[in-house]
């Protein structure tokens, strides 16, 4: 049971997986948590010895195997076979971690560009009635009384962009909706901090741009699933 969400993904993902598990009872009327700690322990110690007596790559071999694939995403780029798709947390790269342990929250004037969720979030909290009509006027779910766009449990489609920005143009209007977002993304003077990512796909692009053979050649194809301004510029 308990490593029942493993089992699904390595079956999805067509991989092994081994689970070492700690028996403290026999699932009977004297089931009791006594010996809990213990199995814990003993299965942190076996998988310790498991994996300390699996042999390892020496360097070497670690380096030309990486070589190869390095070797294999270059070819795949000069034959423009390789697509770059950049997820909806890409403007987390970077970013500084704060006391909790999580990436900073992005607010307006902030160094770093925000990810879809801080673009539905900073427009929800604008336009107040957005879940309050979405919702008609009841609870957003029988267990939560908050009405923060924030505080709505992951997957919920009202805590999605397209769900906000569909609200806000349909009810105020589409020049209202681009007017906030050009808010958020035209930052001329201040514009937003490039990361890593951004940094290294410029790279590969001005790359091809200096060996491209004609004006015909293409240059790799970049496929993004958020808003980032920082790409382009």
């Amino acid at each position: 049971m308990e490593a029942s969400g493993i089992a699904d993904a390595s079956w999805n993902l067509d991989v092994g997986y081994l689970a070492v598990r700690g028996i403290c009872d026999y699932c009977d009327s004297y089931k009791n948590d006594t010996w809990q700690p213990y199995a814990a322990a003993v299965a942190a110690a076996y998988t310790r010895a498991l994996i300390e007596s699996i042999p390892f790559l020496p360097e070497d071999d670690i380096e030309e195997q990486y070589e190869e694939q390095y070797q294999e995403i270059i070819q795949s780029l000069k034959e423009k076979k390789l697509v770059f798709f950049l997820g909806p947390d890409i403007n987390l790269c970077d970013r500084p971690i704060g006391k909790d342990g999580k990436p900073e929250k992005w607010i307006p004037g902030s160094k770093y560009p925000p990810t879809d969720f801080e673009i539905a979030e900073f427009l929800a909290n604008k336009y107040k009635t957005y879940l309050e009509n979405s919702t008609n006027g009841k609870s957003i779910c029988p267990i939560r009384e908050s009405r923060c766009i924030q505080d709505l449990p992951e997957g919920c489609p009202l805590r999605n962009l397209q769900s906000v920005s569909q609200y806000i143009h349909d009810i105020f209007g589409e020049y209202n909706l681009y007017n906030e977002l050009h808010s958020i993304f035209s930052r001329k003077e201040r514009p937003y901090n490039s990361n890593k990512v951004h940094q290294n796909l410029a790279k590969i692009i001005y790359f091809f741009s200096q060996n491209l053979k004609s004006n015909t050649d293409n240059y790799p194809l970049i496929i993004s699933t958020i808003y980032d301004s920082t790409l382009e510029q």
